[in-house]
């Protein structure tokens, strides 16, 4: 048989005799001499073929063996990436696929006015009925959008600054900014034109985007839109001109929420707002998540109330389950065709009684065993289990079951994780390294004891306007842990709201503060007696304020102690948990060892909630054979590193290793008995009997007597 290192024989495992020529004993190559011999005549000698048989009888079956090593690793690792990548589609294709409860479920929304919105269940809804909802769509949320009149493609706007801002106007017109780090200055100079102008608003990253339209006149008109639609994003821009020569118009560009002779609004900052079954809803998206058991996108007004009709997709339902089962057993044959015990081509049977079988019917049959202990069974929706671990489906028996329990699939095969209070929610549950879980099925409580906080900082009381200058310019602060200089600029006079804007804006934009948490920012407010309140936009103990140095004429007085955030405090099943800002961590208590839970502003101190965690089939499942194959100490992944290890030729105690050191000794043996046998004819000649043969062949430093 041909031999090659990277060589998997058409992916058959190949036997113990596979690369074995004819094994060659001391008690052959004397018997081929006396054959050579014809009883004594000295004629017939074959030197190459004594050669190789006293090489074979020195060497063993070494180098056969070590080839046949080579080849079934090659095989195996062939194998086992099949046996992975089966695993992945499985776990793509159809685990993660039927953990969206809307395929599960077992009902539907449909609404009959499909123009003004589209509905679907809310993940972990508790609809279990069929029924319906008046619904009633008054406002559609909206970006602000706001056009120029025309310009020549070469006018120049003039020098200066523009300063965006994003919030909300009151009923009054007084714009609030809503401080969620949007926003920006962007500078001018005198040869800006509109298109330039809309290079640097898309540049600068402020939440806003700029657009130019070429009118069929060839002049330029610039349109401005939030990128996120609701009331609290509407558009504020407050422009300085740096330069007073004719023909700068920069401050025409301000803006402040009414029509000027620049801007118009073709759309407003709204926000949508609905009422269902009478009950009035307002958002700022027209993404709504979880009211009343649904999740709507709304797209239009309702000139008449439509109606949600929530039912029960009784064969879609059966299909899906159908769907799983038939997906489960098709991979089922490949994890059958690798564990064959008739070794064939195409890695059939190469995993036969392996410990990655063991190990992958053993996770199977326990992961069933955990879900009858947790009182639901496979069972209980119209699957059996066979010997073999292939399933077979009942679909009678499944529109049995749904008549008593319309959610008994998903509570078989998804997660039925709740919590008897809103405020809190499960984040994550822990898995073990090795594909188990610590946290284990069950109802556990939770009592929280302090509620999280943001970091605060509230600075001394100034007069403004305020004006910078050399004495003044910088502010010297520790955000986070991380040591800042706000730099202001000299000569420049700014009012309270300004001053806030300013110091929020270089902030909220210094790299190194981006760059530990990306998504934190500082909101900084103006109050009333002149001082400004900054607070994180997060809750936690990491975050904080400190002043390094005073600056009491910007009203900064350098701090004593950090004032830092708060986390969440309280306890799981009764042990002290780990906050974490708005989460709650368990870490020492056995039963609920690495549960995460999300905690919001509403929850009671003091009061004691219950949580329960009850994993289903597809979970488990994805759990199970992700670690198998993506885990580092999974059985499917070491065993592959394993293979490949003893194929690393740069390892010396590899299988390549080995054969190149047995194949240069076999060649060293050869050389040396076709040596030794080069002179065998003549020193035959000489003997006088089958003794003398011998001793000249194996007994060379005999004497002769």
């Amino acid at each position: 048989m041909n031999f090659s290192v990277s060589g998997n024989n058409n992916g058959q495992i190949v036997g113990k005799d596979a690369y074995y020529s004819t094994k060659t004993s001391k008690t052959e190559v004397t018997d081929e001499i006396l054959k050579s011999q014809g009883g004594g005549k000295k004629y017939g000698f074959d030197s190459g073929l004594l050669v190789k048989m006293s090489v074979q009888q020195q060497m063993g079956g070494t180098i056969p063996e070590l080839k046949q090593n080579i080849t079934n690793a090659n095989v195996k690792i062939g194998a086992l990436t099949s046996l992975s990548s089966t695993m992945n589609t499985f776990l793509y294709n159809t685990v993660d696929k039927l953990s969206d409860p809307s395929f599960l479920g077992g009902f539907d929304a449909k609404i009959s006015d499909e123009q003004a919105a589209s509905a679907t269940l809310s993940e972990g809804s508790n609809i279990t009925k069929a029924t319906q909802y008046s619904l009633n769509v008054t406002q559609v949320a909206s970006a602000q959008t706001l056009t120029t009149g025309e310009y020549d493609p070469s006018q120049h706007i003039g020098k200066g600054s523009m300063e965006f801002s994003l919030g909300s106007y009151d009923s009054a017109g007084k714009f609030a900014d809503n401080w969620q780090g949007g926003g920006g200055l962007i500078k001018l100079n005198d040869t800006d034109t509109v298109s330039s102008l809309a290079d640097k608003i898309n540049d600068a990253n402020m939440g806003i985007t700029a657009t130019v339209i070429t009118t069929p006149s060839n002049k330029q008109r610039l349109a401005i839109y939030s990128n996120e639609t609701g009331a609290d994003h509407a558009i504020n821009i407050k422009t300085t001109k740096d330069s007073l020569l004719p023909g700068n118009n920069i401050d025409s560009f301000n803006y402040n929420g009414t029509n000027t002779a620049t801007f118009t609004q073709k759309v407003g900052a709204n926000n949508s707002k609905f009422t269902i079954n009478g009950i009035d809803f307002e958002y700022t998206s027209n993404d709504i998540k979880d009211v009343m058991g649904l999740d709507l996108k709304i797209t239009g007004k309702t000139t008449t109330p439509a109606t949600i009709s929530v039912f029960q997709d009784t064969n879609t339902l059966i299909q899906n389950v159908q769907y799983f089962v038939n997906n489960f057993n098709s991979f089922m044959d490949v994890t059958s065709f690798l564990d064959n015990s008739s070794p064939g081509e195409k890695f059939q049977g190469s995993l036969h009684d392996s410990k990655v079988i063991k190990e992958l019917k053993q996770s199977l049959s326990d992961i069933d065993f955990k879900l009858a202990q947790n009182g639901s069974q496979l069972r209980d929706i119209g699957i059996k289990i066979d010997d073999k671990g292939y399933l077979s489906f009942n679909r009678n028996d499944l529109v049995k079951m749904l008549n008593h329990n319309p959610n008994i699939v998903s509570d078989v095969l998804l997660n039925n994780n709740h919590s008897t209070t809103h405020a809190i929610s499960i984040k994550e549950i822990g898995n073990t390294k090795r594909g188990g879980y610590y946290t284990q099925n069950g109802k556990y409580d939770v009592e929280i004891t302090q509620k999280a906080a943001p970091a605060k900082l509230n600075t001394g009381s100034i007069k403004y306007p305020v004006t910078i200058n050399a004495a003044n310019s910088t502010i010297k602060m520790t955000i986070n842990g991380i040591k800042i200089d706000i730099k202001m600029q000299e000569g420049k006079t700014y009012d309270a709201d300004q001053f806030a804007l300013e110091i929020s804006n270089q902030i909220n934009r210094n790299d190194k503060i981006k760059a530990k948490d990306e998504t934190e920012s500082v909101i900084v407010k103006s109050q009333a007696d002149g001082s400004l309140e900054l607070t994180s936009s997060k809750n936690g103990s990491k975050y904080s304020f400190e002043v390094d140095e005073n600056n009491k004429s910007l009203g900064f007085t350098t701090t004593i102690t950090k004032n830092r955030g708060k986390d969440f405090e309280g306890k799981i099943n009764g042990v002290l948990a780990l906050g974490d800002g708005d989460t709650l961590s368990s870490m020492f208590d056995k039963s609920t060892k690495g549960l995460v839970l999300n905690i919001n502003s509403n929850v009671q101190i003091g009061k004691q909630e219950t949580i329960t965690i009850q994993r289903g089939y597809l979970t488990s499942i994805k759990d199970s054979m992700s670690y198998m194959i993506n885990n580092d100490k999974g059985v499917v992944k070491v065993a592959i590193k394993d293979y490949e290890k003893s194929l690393d030729k740069n390892s010396l105690d590899s299988l390549v290793s080995k054969l190149d050191a047995a194949q240069d000794k076999s060649d060293k043996l050869t050389k040396q008995y076709w040596g030794k046998y080069s002179h065998v004819e003549s020193a035959l000649s000489r003997s006088g009997s089958i003794q003398d043969m011998l001793n000249v062949l194996y007994f060379p430093d005999k004497k002769d007597k």
